[in-house]
């Protein structure tokens, strides 16, 4: 069978892991990439689907020359507006089976369901509902077998059918190796890109402003949440990264990679023997230790993220479900630092409960911690998680508007996002010196720019260019 997917923004090690194994099966697989993000606005006019513009068609034309069989979508909520669009075109143009994926989907099949060219979604784990689904279109099988399909979801006699999910995948090391030829055939990645590959699944942490709320809920009882490749399996793809690609740097991608001290231990030996290449990763304030930071330096790695979001323990562990204080965080970052390790810190502005001095307790903090890199996103609200409940509870967002959310009108997470406009000036203030204490924390300059911020003009603007300066210099980007 001939599947053809389409995506834009990013690599995707989602849909390379769902090409990988719908190759191994013998299908023809495609991929029609844009790299620009089509963002959904938070408050709409209307409903309408959005029309194809110029790059749109394009995208839509290289689907059509390769003549597929399927069309999937793989939807975060950012681009879940412009998934429709094209997939509206290809229903009308070719009528062929459309399928849609993703976070975004898993959220809400019902809604993805309610447009009539959508015929089919996945939640959660995708690769083997889409070959069960594959295979049973390629034979076919009666519609009443897609019934039998775990975490399948489809119409039926006018109702949507949402099918129970299956266990979590457990054997990860049974998957094939990411399809990166997919994005590379697109032109997605070249050979100067970081080789991203993912060493587990699920996260331990179950944040509130996170998906992972959302999947904890939705596998409940399916299995352990947080799965991990054997150390052999991951050497073995970078192995064949290195002979095929010959990556400069490794971008392991894990929500947590320095979860398991036993599992560390075991990989940073035989990375450093057989991959040594240098490495970014992702850790949690709450499971690095000065043991972790130092096997983390021994193997190569030099950047860490760790996501802080608030310099207020209560805004942590309030609004964002988060229990880390911040001795603990000023003891993870002397850890990394002490290593030589740089560190790239997330910051969340607008928590629904947020006031200026939770702001200033943020601005002390990081310029105590001093981060190399400082990411700040705008607390944007995303459908089924935990938080967006909250801010319906609080009365900071309406029925009216959390339907609109999950019909892809969202806020853009590095404007605005989801804060109310009377909010925005004082967070971009606040935006404006977080980021500029990476550049100037130090400086005895620092003071007189907190008390000129209020009237220097284009502060999203300076925030935005500081962290592209402090990013570039450390060689995140």
């Amino acid at each position: 069978m001939r599947i053809a997917f389409l995506y834009n923004g990013a690599e995707s090690l989602g849909l390379e892991s769902i090409s990988a194994l719908l190759r191994s099966k013998g299908h023809e697989v495609f991929l029609a990439f844009d790299p620009f993000v089509a963002l959904g606005r938070r408050f709409p006019g209307s409903n309408l689907v959005p029309p194809l513009n110029a790059r749109d068609r394009s995208t839509a034309e290289r689907i059509k020359a390769f003549k597929p069989d399927l069309a999937g979508f793989s939807c975060f909520s950012g681009n879940y507006r412009w998934s429709l669009g094209i997939a509206k075109a290809l229903k009308e143009e070719l009528g062929i089976p459309v399928i849609f994926g993703g976070v975004h989907p898993t959220a809400v099949p019902e809604k993805t369901l309610a447009n009539d060219f959508v015929d089919f979604v996945v939640r959660g784990e995708g690769e083997f509902a889409a070959l069960d689904l594959v295979a049973h279109l390629e034979s076919g099988e009666p519609a009443e077998k897609l019934a039998s399909i775990p975490n399948l979801c489809f119409r039926s006699g006018g109702a949507v059918r949402i099918n129970p999910v299956r266990p979590y995948i457990s054997g990860l090391d049974a998957l094939p190796f990411a399809d990166k030829q997919l994005f590379l055939d697109a032109g997605a990645i070249g050979p100067d890109t970081p080789y991203l590959l993912i060493t587990s699944r699920g996260c331990p942490y179950s944040c509130t402003y996170c998906s992972n709320y959302m999947y904890h809920e939705l596998y409940r009882g399916c299995g352990a949440h947080v799965r991990r490749r054997s150390p052999d399996n991951v050497i073995a793809e970078l192995l064949h990264a290195k002979e095929k690609w010959n990556p400069s740097k490794i971008h392991f991608l894990d929500d947590v990679f320095t979860y398991s001290g036993p599992w560390l231990e075991e990989f940073i030996e035989k990375y450093r023997a057989q991959i040594a290449l240098p490495f970014y990763c992702y850790a949690n304030p709450g499971n690095v230790t000065k043991e972790s930071a130092a096997l983390l330096k021994k193997g190569g790695c030099y950047l860490a993220g760790i996501g802080v979001q608030s310099g207020s323990e209560r805004v942590r562990r309030e609004d964002y479900g988060r229990l880390e204080t911040n001795q603990r965080i000023i003891e993870t970052m002397s850890y990394l630092k002490e290593n030589g390790i740089r560190v790239q810190a997330d910051n969340i502005l607008g928590a629904p409960s947020e006031t200026v001095e939770d702001l200033e307790r943020s601005l002390r903090l990081y310029r105590t911690i001093k981060p190399d890199i400082i990411i700040n996103f705008w607390m944007t609200y995303y459908p089924r998680t935990k938080i967006t409940e909250k801010a319906r509870e609080r009365g900071l967002i309406s029925a009216e508007e959390i339907s609109r959310i999950e019909d892809g009108f969202i806020g853009y997470t590095h404007d605005t996002g989801s804060v109310e406009r009377k909010r925005t000036a004082l967070l971009a203030r606040y935006e404006f010196l977080i980021e500029l204490s990476c550049v100037f924390g130090e400086s005895r300059f620092f003071p007189l720019l907190s008390k000129l911020a209020p009237f220097i003009p284009f502060k999203k603007l300076i925030a935005h260019l500081a962290y592209m300066y402090t990013s570039l210099r450390h060689g995140i980007r």
